[in-house]
Formats: structure tokens, sequence, C-alpha cells
């Protein structure tokens, strides 16, 4: 055998054994979770410099193959382990989670630390290497071995954002771009750092919460009892309570300036610096501003598009908009006043909605009694099982071994084989250092080895509801069971995922289709077939009434309609600020933005774009909410044809779509399960719009 192959051979063989050695991030089982969360902050610093090690070894291993030796296996393969399950990847993942969850102040900031070097590691000598991007090129060149559909989509994918990332150019301007990546990743790690890295909370008297249920202000903590001051800390759920059911409406108003100026002007400073350096790389690398550059290669393609998009939306929205307002005018509560150009302010939108549902036999705090938390997540985990093939265990692991107490832990396995497909941890209610905020994914994603051996996810769902009063359990509105089904979306793409590059799993695809799968599944908690199935009175045990449960999604789709307007004006800002950039001030770019869009709204002063946490995800891209809805909603029409409780529909969508992460263009996929192109009717059905 020649001597070279032999050298090659020894030299994988190497970094194969280095790769499947002792790695805490591979979950097989229960007891792997508990060694894994129970390593202590010296272990963590120990295992940095192990992933380095392990790293650098990898990529040497990667660079001294000889160009006529290449292969997918010694060089594709061992670049997307690099990028996805090795170490370093595992860290920056993991940490990431943690800095917002873990209830010790010490390791929070230690894996705010190391998710941030892991992540620049990643960045400067993977991302950014151009000795990787040559090997790759040298491989297409002298590639003859027969490859399939997603091996060819990877490596073209791989070439693409190589060269978006400016590995083309003089070694100067490289060296340029790769600073201005890191400091994008700096930047959006502070964001999040300043949002959520305080507990937010308002503090008023009991008289200034009238309407609100005894159950609300008993949950609340009294800090001064000689005075009647009630401690309201920040959760979507809270917030969204006090507009709805808060009879005072400078209450409503001093919580909507409090909620929506978190984190400013501390995320102003980050923003203004966050899309200079953007447009300062798109232009090195030849794009026209860093929306163009984040924008390319996604479904929308560009900025121009998708101010295009929103402008359609708008002008649909607008006019539904214009005959809801004009019918609530005629019938205002008297804490309620207008503007003085008649526009409605934004804290009195949803307690006008609730005061029409009211008035209309639609009362939401009824409707919660229904829908005991317990019950909701045992429904909803038997439709999945039912729908996908699965055996879904509850309290896999006990609870003194997770972080709280209150934390659980979820196990999935394939009844048909009886193979782990992964676990979730639900993360459901608030506590001091945890962030005030609702998400859910992966921890760590779904891999293979080099031999194709399966690595079960470990993926979390995060909220913040309210605790339960004493002797009750905890209940849900419609907006909990929402935002609960719309995480289990993201979290059943990360655990039903598929492919054969690592890169590819769960939810790393196009970014404009990541809410598609989480958007798709939250429409069964607007369901009234499966919310009445999944009912229970708390004390009763009747099922819900079917009038009560139809008037309230009706009502709930009402204040859809007027939300997602508003939504869509903040989401036009964003884009346009990162793509057109030549404002003089953030402030009132913004205010000029969303007040040309918003006919019934009035414009106040907030800074809405300094606290929420799609801003620092998303960037540019946080249109993907709304170009993710019609997809999800042509994909959830067809799927209530075909039969949304039938295992052969669950079983086509998954091995159609949710199974395949990001192996293929996203449309294709979409047109794999439809049979068609997606269309925009069932959602423009949904919001009543012709």
């Amino acid at each position: 055998m020649n001597k070279k192959i032999v050298w090659v051979f020894l030299a994988f063989s190497a970094y194969v054994v280095h790769a499947m050695g002792d790695n805490p991030f591979i979950i097989n089982s229960e007891s792997d979770i508990v060694k894994l969360l129970k390593l202590h902050k010296e272990d963590w610093q120990e295992l940095y410099d192990q992933a380095v090690n392990e790293a650098q070894h990898n990529l040497e291993d990667l660079l001294s193959v000889s160009e006529n030796q290449r292969s997918y296996k010694n060089t594709i393969q061992v670049y997307d382990h690099l990028k996805s399950s090795s170490l370093m990847a595992f860290i920056a993942t993991f940490c990431k989670e943690n800095t917002t969850i873990h209830p010790s102040e010490e390791l929070r900031a230690l894996f705010f630390e190391l998710a941030s070097k892991a992540k620049n590691f990643i960045v400067e000598n993977i991302d950014n290497n151009e000795n990787i991007y040559n090997a790759i090129k040298v491989y297409l060149q002298r590639n003859n071995e027969d490859l399939s559909q997603e091996q060819r989509y990877f490596i073209d994918d791989t070439i693409m954002e190589f060269e978006k990332k400016g590995l083309s150019l003089t070694p100067d301007q490289c060296k340029k771009a790769v600073e201005l990546q890191q400091r994008i990743s700096d930047l959006i790690l502070t964001y999040d750092k300043n949002l959520h890295g305080k507990q937010w909370s308002f503090t008023t008297k009991k008289e200034e919460l009238k309407g609100m249920s005894d159950d609300f202000i008993n949950s609340l903590e009294c800090v001064d009892v000689d005075h009647g001051e009630y401690k309201i800390v920040f959760s979507r759920s809270n917030f969204l309570d006090l507009m709805a059911y808060c009879d005072v409406e400078a209450t409503r108003k001093d919580i909507w300036n409090a909620y929506f100026n978190r984190a400013y002007p501390e995320n102003k400073e980050v923003m203004e610096e966050w899309i200079a350096a953007g447009n300062l790389l798109a232009k090195i690398v030849g794009y026209a501003s860093y929306a163009h550059y984040d924008i390319s290669g996604k479904m929308a393609q560009s900025p121009e598009r998708v101010v295009q998009f929103l402008h359609s939306l708008n002008e649909k929205l607008n006019k539904k908009n214009g005959n809801l307002f004009e019918n609530f005018k005629t019938a205002l509560p008297d804490n309620v006043t207008l503007s003085e150009e008649g526009k409605m302010y934004p804290w009195n939108w949803e307690y006008v909605v609730s005061q029409f549902q009211k008035s209309h036999s639609c009362d939401n705090k009824l409707l919660r009694e229904y829908f005991p938390l317990d019950r909701v997540i045992n429904g909803r985990f038997d439709q999945l099982s039912n729908f996908f093939g699965l055996i879904i265990k509850r309290h896999a692991i006990s609870s003194d071994d997770l972080w709280d107490k209150n934390v659980e832990c979820v196990k999935f396995v394939k009844r048909e084989n009886g193979k782990i497909l992964g676990y979730l941890l639900l993360d459901l209610f608030p506590r001091e250092g945890k962030y005030n905020y609702v998400g859910g994914g992966y921890i760590l994603p779904v891999t293979k080895n080099l031999e194709g051996v399966h690595n079960p996810a470990l993926c979390i769902i995060n909220m913040n509801l309210p605790k339960p009063a004493q002797g009750k359990p905890v209940l849900l509105t419609l907006d909990n069971m929402t935002s609960l089904f719309h995480e289990m979306g993201h979290v059943m793409h990360c655990i039903l995922s598929n492919t054969l590059a690592n890169s590819f799993s769960g939810y790393n695809v196009k970014e404009d289709f990541i809410e598609v799968p989480s958007l798709l599944f939250q429409r069964w908690a607007e369901d009234k077939d499966v919310l009445e199935s999944i009912s229970c009175h708390y004390k009763t045990k009747e099922s819900v009434p079917h009038a009560i449960l139809e008037k309230a999604i009706n009502s709930k789709h009402l204040f859809t309609v007027i939300d997602e307007q508003s939504t869509v004006s903040r989401v036009m800002f964003i884009v346009r600020a990162f793509k057109e950039a030549q404002y003089k001030d953030i402030d009132i770019f913004c205010k000029d933005i969303v007040g040309s869009l918003s006919s019934h709204t009035e414009t106040v002063e907030d800074h809405w774009y300094a606290s929420r946490p799609s801003v620092s995800y998303y960037g540019p891209k946080i249109y993907v909410y709304r170009w993710g809805d019609f997809i999800a909603a042509d994909l959830f029409s067809e799927i209530k044809k075909r039969g949304i409780d039938n295992p052969e529909v669950g079983k086509d969508l998954c091995e159609s779509l949710l199974s395949r992460g990001g192996s293929d263009d996203p449309y294709n996929l979409v047109k794999g399960f439809l049979r068609r192109e997606p269309q925009q009717e069932a959602l423009c059905k949904e919001w009543g719009i012709n």
C-alpha cells in the first residue's frame, strides 16, 4: 500500500477515535443528562480547553489530506463535524442556552463567557478558514464520488456561505470581515444579556390594579405592606393579562411604557453599533447593506422582496382593521381615551377587545378554568404520540437531579423500534435569575457520528407562566397554549430530525423557514376540536362548552388581526433599519416607519426594538414569522383536509418535511408535502380577509 495512503488512513482513524471519545454532550440515557447538568465550574473550563485541542487536532487532520486523497468523508464530513457536532460546537449551543436559565449567577457568567469564546473560535477557525474553503474547492474539482442530493446541497450551501463571508477577497479584507463577524456575534450576546440579565419588574398599588383577579394579585409579591405596593415581574403572560383586564388606563399606559423600554438605552447603542458593523461587513464582501447580506440565499432572497411582501400584508390588514376600529369606536369603554388624531393608544387595544369579548359572553378568565396545565400537556403529548407514532414518557428524571424542582424531563421514543429520539426539559415558571422570555428548541441537536450512529437531542421549552394560586392548578389562557404549542413545534422539528449532515439537523434551515413548523404546530391550539378534546374543568371535570370555545377562538382571531398590523410595521422598521442606515437617529426613524403604516394606532415614544428577543435572534430576518405564517396556514389547512389525527398524515409530514431539517430548499420540502406551490389563501381566510 502507498505510504501516503497509509498515513492518511491512520490520521483519519485517530480523528475518529478522538471524536468518539468520552463526550459529555452525547446523550444516550437519562443518566447522561444528569451527569452533564452536574458539571462544575472547573469541569467547564477543562472541557473548553479540551474542545480547543480537539478542534485543532481535527483541523490538522482535515487540512493534511493530500489533494488526490480527498473524499467526502475525510473532508466534507470532518468539516460538518467541526461546525456542528464537535465539543466546541456543543459548548457554543449548550452554554448559550444556559446563560438564560441556570440558577447560579456565577455559572451564568461563565456560560456567557464560554458561549462567546466558543462562538468566536468557530467564526475565526472554522467559518472563516480559507484553508478549509480551498480544501473543499479542491475536493469539488476532483470529486468523482456518487453523492446524494443532500450531500451535493450541503457542499453547494457551504461554498456559498464561505464566499459570503469574504473568503474570496484579499487577506486584509478577509481579516477585517472576520473581525466584524466576531464583533456582531458579541453584540448579539450583549443585547441578550442586557435584556435578560436582570429581572424586570414594575411596582404599583392594589387600587391601581382594579379589574385584575384576586388570583393574579395574590400571585404577586407585596413589597410594601404599609402602602399596599405590589411587585409585578414582567413576563409575557403577566403583561398580556394586565393589558387585557386592568381597568385603570393610567396603569396600562405605565406598564406598556415600562415593558417596551426594557434594556433601553443600552440596547439602542448595541443596535446602532450592530447596524454600523453589519453594513461595513456587507460593503467589504460586496453587498449593498447588511440586510442584503443577511437575507441573500434565504427564501425571500432580498430585503426589497421582504418590504414588498410586508406592504402587501399591511394593505390587507389596514382595510380589515379600519372596519374593526370604526365598530369599536361606537362603544368604547369610559376608561379608554383616543389620541388627539382619533387613534387608539397601543395600551388600549387588548383591553378594548377583552371588553368586547365580555359584552358578547366570551370570558377568557372563565375559559382558562377548562385548561389546567397538566391536562393540556398530557393531552398534547397524547396527540403527538398518535400522530407521529411515539412513546412519550413524562418525569423521566427526578426533579431533584435537575436545576430546579419545577423543571420536568420528558423522554421521546419511536414506537416501532424503541429508538430514543430525544429528551425535553420543561422549564415553565419564573424564578430569580431566569430570563423573562418564551422559547423552545435544542440545547443539543440530533447528531450522527462518523459511523452514522444516532445521538438523541436534548431540548427545552422555557416559559414564565404565573405560578398557581394556593389550592389551584396552573390554568392556561388561549395565548399560553398557543405559545406552548408553538415552542413544541420547534422541539418536534429537532427531535424528529434525521439528516446526513449534522449542520442540517433540526431547525438548522434557511432562517426564514425556521418558524414554519412552530407556526404550524401552534394552529393545533386554535382548533376547536383539538381544544375540546384536551379540555377538562379543574373542578367539575367537564369539557369546555362548544359555544364558549368558538366565541373565544373567534375573538382571538379578531385581536390577532389587530396585533398583526402593529407587528408588520415594527418588522418593516427593523428590515429597513438594516437596509438603509442613512438615518441620523434610530428612534426618529422607527417612529416615522411605524407611524406611516399604523393608520389606526397612535405612535408613542417607546423603544420596543431594545426589548425583543426576536430582534437579536433574527436581525434583519425578523420577518420570518410573517413569512412563515402564510406557509404554516397552508400546511395546516392541508392537514385538516387529510385528517388532523391521522397517523399516515403525521408520517408524511415527518418524512417529507420535519425530519429533513435543512437538507433541501424549503420550498421543495413544502411542495413535497402539499404536492403543489404554497398559497396565501389559507392565511387570509384565517384573518377573515378576502
